[in-house]
């Protein structure tokens, strides 16, 4: 069985790097500005999204194909930093209060979701304002979210 790393480094540019030690991770998070989180099962939240079975795997393949199509395969975010091919699926109403709908989901890539100093989880307060972030006790999103909300 293959054990994974239980450490990432997130760095403000590039690919997050990943560690078994902590002391290693922090060591290397320090040298080049990066910050560290625990990852795999030692990480609580990630228990509870493989007990609920909620990963971006669950989206359903016409659910992502029209996400896709919609962004053309580009980021759809774009702040500074931008990596520009989409990567990753973003749930604007978090996965586990919301469910896999075209207008809950906007395509991202790495930077503008986490990596970037601009990231939308870096600055949630921009994020909720924008509609890239949802809480919880707000009504799922009817209309898919648009790079016009940053404007308004």
């Amino acid at each position: 069985m293959k054990t994974r790393d239980p450490w990432r480094v997130v760095l403000p540019m590039g690919r997050p790097q990943t560690f078994t030690r902590e002391a290693d991770a922090r060591a290397y998070a320090a040298q080049h500005g990066g910050t560290v989180e625990e990852v795999g099962a030692r990480r609580r939240d990630a228990k509870v999204a493989l007990d609920k079975g909620s990963t971006t795997d669950d989206i359903p393949p016409e659910i992502r194909a029209a996400v896709r199509r919609r962004s053309g395969g580009w980021c759809e975010i774009r702040v500074e930093g931008c990596g520009g091919r989409a990567l990753h699926m973003h749930h604007r109403l978090k996965r586990t209060h919301g469910v896999h709908t075209v207008e809950n989901l906007v395509d991202s890539c790495w930077n503008c979701h986490t990596a970037s100093p601009a990231a939308l989880h870096r600055n949630v307060g921009w994020a909720r304002q924008v509609g890239l972030l949802i809480d919880s006790w707000e009504n799922p999103p009817t209309e898919p979210w648009t790079r016009d909300r940053l404007n308004a």
